[in-house]
């Protein structure tokens, strides 16, 4: 597939784009980039400004950075991430994706391919590491929003009838599906020092993703990694699927699928 976007030999690299709340924290995150080579050679930095109030949520910040990058890869992150490997281990962890996958268009560090089935790399807060889903890189449906690289030229963007500062990973990776692209987890650690929080905005958001993608693809269980959910176009499977008892089916169901794959 063409890119919608020509690079020039002088383009960064990288695109590192953050909603920033925190100047304290996001300037320690640009620290520990620069000490891992992430820096003018090959990257650029490109923040939103969120401290004072909220200019623009996770949606619309997506898409204004989407259109604003200039980097061969545009890096979606969090400010409170702590980079732990250097430069050219990722560029060597996305040479091995494009040679694996040439349709693939967005990675992350945490995300989902099924119900109960989670693939994730990285060092948590309390510096504990997990890996889980190995081999990487590995397919998935869904990614979390602390770390995310989207290969840039390919048109992609977050939902414009969305809204707020959750699942705007996943609705990119649905976003992806829906034109024939694939998402993936990939081993490049880092350490995110955030634990999330699911209010009701969360919850506001997880309805609104039902509805929308139940119109888009019929039945079919969501696992993030934080959240599930169901989509069908029938109201009543959708309603009954998405309470506690349903999402207690849905998630047995999921074991078992596991299960037959062992």
């Amino acid at each position: 597939m063409e890119s919608s976007k020509n690079f020039k030999q002088n383009n960064p690299k990288y695109s590192f784009c953050t909603l920033m709340t925190k100047p304290q924290q996001y300037d320690e995150m640009l620290e520990s980039l620069k000490r891992m080579g992430f820096d003018s050679n090959n990257s650029e930095f490109i923040v939103i400004d969120n401290s004072l109030e909220n200019s623009k949520d996770g949606y619309q910040g997506v898409n204004y950075f989407l259109g604003k990058a200039t980097g061969e890869y545009v890096i979606l992150c969090h400010q409170d991430l702590i980079f732990l490997e250097p430069e050219s281990n990722l560029s060597q962890k996305l040479d091995a994706l494009n040679s694996q996958d040439s349709y693939w268009s967005i990675a992350g560090n945490a995300g989902a391919s099924d119900v109960k089935d989670y693939a994730l790399y990285l060092t948590h807060a309390d510096d504990r590491f997990e890996s889980r889903g190995a081999p990487f890189p590995k397919k998935v449906h869904s990614l979390d929003e602390n770390f995310l690289i989207v290969k840039n030229g390919l048109g992609l963007r977050a939902s414009d009838d969305m809204s707020g500062f959750h699942l705007y990973a996943t609705d990119l990776c649905f976003q992806s599906l829906l034109k024939g692209f694939n998402a993936y987890v990939i081993d490049y650690n880092l350490k995110h020092l955030g634990t999330g929080t699911m209010d009701k905005s969360f919850f506001d958001c997880q309805r609104n993703f039902v509805n929308k993608y139940s119109a888009l693809v019929n039945d079919m269980a969501v696992q993030t990694p934080c959240t599930r959910f169901y989509l069908s176009k029938n109201p009543l499977k959708r309603f009954f699927l998405n309470t506690k008892i349903g999402l207690f089916f849905v998630k047995e169901l999921g074991k078992l699928r596991l299960k037959s794959r062992e």
